[in-house]
């Protein structure tokens, strides 16, 4: 099981594309730096914990909000 590290804040998950992202301390609930999730509906969106974090989730991470992750 791989734990996804987020310094700073909770993780975004994009139930449609299940795409992690990092959320934006300091701005609206579902915003992040990269502003793929801009266009996304917020019934979409979820705000989880680091921990609930895990492969078996079949995520994907965003390649701008991580660096290991896959690139747009």
């Amino acid at each position: 099981m791989e734990i996804v590290q987020n310094t700073g804040g909770s993780l975004i998950l994009n139930e449609t594309a299940m795409t992690l992202h990092k959320q934006e301390l300091g701005l609206g609930e579902f915003q992040t730096s990269c502003g793929h999730l801009n266009h996304v509906g917020q019934e979409k969106l979820r705000i989880i914990g680091v921990p609930d974090v895990t492969k078996k989730h079949n995520t994907s991470k965003c390649g701008q909000c991580f660096e290991e992750g896959r690139r747009y």
